[in-house]
């Protein structure tokens, strides 16, 4: 790894992986805004005796570091280390991506009821499937090619006893670390673009409201506070605000909580405006209606970047270089068939005219988030059990990789990136 690279990413790998015993965040309490230390009568939990030396995943090879017992999660994942990866081919986005290195050794972190703040420590929760199948699939060898394995996906899941919580992961599967513990039912993780934060959905009194998770030093932070709730956040490219979505509206906010003003908002329509996601120049927010659309932030210059009506339109992500934006979409005859399409961000494209990027196999492809230009990571599920897993695919092959097992529901993935990618 490259020096630079090092001294972003390298406090990281210290405190999440090997530096200490990190136990998760727990539930933000609902009468205060900051992260509290542990209460007097509950202590961190302690880990146990060191079990097995974890084994690379299949396919891998690699050496696993040890996995510690947990206090309070019943079966701990085998830690993992991945190969190295090959250098990332060159992306249409005229970015080339870093050569991949090993993925770190997770050690078993110690793990927490109510204890004291502090990042989750590697593995937890349920044990994934005993096949070794997610990550062994046809596609993976060569989708893992062309990405840093060094970066993070972070997403939600109900693997911690059916509690949804936030976790991440490197995107050969090493390294799982639980972040946040307790039963608010955290979601929607969203990175900012230098790696330090991520924004995320909480339950505050019964309505969600967007949080601020830092990393170094480990706390969590209520940001809004709207009578009707928030969700469905994401950051600037230069990390100053926040957009999210509350009631049929779409707002930003400063990240220090302050300067909150709304963009865009609709009355009447069948449909509310939802999921923001920044330009690369900080500009203009794309959004899911009726359509993706584009709107300044004065709220000025709205627009459609696919136009039309369709069954199901969502989830709006803008490449690293601004170039595309990848949305989920209706193209294949029926609402449920849900695919991963790649059209021009700055072109009113027909609905489906784009380069559908995820297979048409039955399975419902939502939430892209860009690793490379060409790489993304997204959730998919079965309507007949509504059971999603993580999954990341390249674009130019339709083979996913998936990452996460059942019986865990895990959804929303956001994936960090190596630089902050502003013009």
């Amino acid at each position: 790894m490259a020096s630079s690279k090092m001294s972003r990413w390298g406090w990281a790998a210290c405190v999440l992986a090997a530096c200490s015993d990190p136990t998760p965040i727990r539930d933000v309490p609902n009468d205060r805004d900051a992260m509290s230390t542990a209460d007097s009568r509950d202590g961190a939990g302690i880990g146990g005796a060191a079990g097995n030396a974890g084994r690379g995943d299949a396919g891998s090879p690699g050496n696993g570091g040890t996995s510690g017992t947990s206090v309070s999660d019943a079966a701990v994942d085998s830690a993992a280390t991945g190969s190295g990866g090959a250098a990332d081919a060159s992306t249409t986005d005229g970015m080339s991506g870093a050569s991949g290195q090993g993925g770190n050794a997770g050690a078993g972190g110690t793990s927490m009821s109510d204890g004291a703040a502090g990042i989750g420590g590697a593995t937890g929760g349920q044990p994934d499937a005993a096949d070794g199948a997610p990550g062994t699939q046809p596609g993976c060898a060569s989708v893992l090619a062309m990405v840093d394995r060094e970066l993070w996906i972070a997403f939600d899941s109900d693997r911690d006893g059916l509690n949804r919580n936030l976790y991440m992961m490197h995107p050969d599967r090493s390294g799982l670390t639980q972040l946040t513990k307790g039963m608010n039912v955290d979601r929607e993780p969203s990175f900012s673009y230098d790696g330090t934060r991520l924004s995320y959905t909480s339950m505050v009194d019964g309505k969600s409201q967007i949080f601020i998770l830092n990393f170094d030093p480990p706390s969590a932070t209520q940001l809004t506070h709207r009578p009707e709730g928030a969700d469905e956040s994401s950051f600037s490219r230069d990390g100053q605000w926040v957009a999210f979505h509350s009631g049929a509206a779409i707002y930003i906010i400063k990240t220090d909580g302050t300067g909150e003003r709304l963009v865009v908002t609709v009355a009447d329509a069948p449909v509310a405006y939802r999921w923001p996601a920044f330009s690369v120049d900080g500009t203009e927010l794309a959004f899911e209606a009726s359509g993706i659309f584009a709107v300044k932030l004065d709220g000025t210059d709205v627009h459609p970047i696919a136009g039309g009506h369709m069954p199901y339109v969502g989830t709006p992500a803008v490449s690293p270089s601004g170039v595309d934006v990848a949305a989920s979409l209706s193209c294949d005859g029926a609402s449920n068939a849900i695919s991963i399409w790649m059209s021009p961000f700055a072109t009113n494209s027909q609905y489906c005219k784009g380069r559908r990027i995820t297979p048409v196999d039955g399975l419902q492809s939502e939430r892209p988030t860009w690793g490379t230009g060409l790489v993304l990571a997204y959730h998919r599920f079965e309507r007949a059990t509504n059971r999603a897993v993580i999954a990341i695919i390249s674009a130019v092959d339709s083979q996913p990789c998936v990452l996460t097992s059942g019986p865990e529901d895990s959804r929303n993935p956001s994936w960090s990136q190596p630089t902050p990618p502003i013009p």
